[in-house]
């Protein structure tokens, strides 16, 4: 998905998706936004 898709920021909603968005963003180079903590 980080390959194919143009996203300006990857958001996590929760710790059980925190491992998938840390993926993209080391893949994409895009900031992660965790919403867990607003």
């Amino acid at each position: 998905m980080a390959t194919v898709e143009d996203f300006d920021v990857i958001h996590a909603h929760d710790w059980m998706t925190y491992p998938a968005a840390e993926a993209v963003a080391a893949v994409s180079g895009k900031p992660i936004s965790d919403s867990e903590a607003l």
